[in-house]
């Protein structure tokens, strides 16, 4: 690739970071003061709110969600994703134990 491409490249690639950074702050900014419209403390999340969340605090991870503040704890978020979400996939086995029986011959 010719070096005017990459520069091309780069600069568009800065110009969108800087815009989802700013989408983030603005975000940020908005859940802050809805929490102090709210008076400090959120209402209690359903299951589905909390399900919500949990997906997107696990593909942040720990670290980037101290980052970003919110509402309830990181360890609660990822204690969300263990027990909501990826109790979805513990699959129960109904299969007798032992030797399987041969229908055939």
């Amino acid at each position: 690739m010719n070096p005017p491409f990459h520069f091309l490249v780069h600069l568009i690639a800065g110009w969108v970071n800087r815009h989802q950074q700013a989408v983030i702050e603005y975000l940020t900014e908005e859940r802050q003061i809805l929490i102090e419209q709210l008076g400090g403390k959120p209402k209690a999340f359903n299951n589905s709110q909390r399900i919500r969340l949990a997906q997107k605090a696990k593909k942040l991870g720990r670290r980037a969600l101290f980052g970003i503040s919110p509402i309830v704890t990181p360890d609660t978020l990822l204690r969300w994703y263990r027990n909501l979400v990826a109790a979805k996939w513990t699959f129960k086995s109904e299969r007798k134990k032992g030797r399987p029986i041969m229908d055939h011959f």
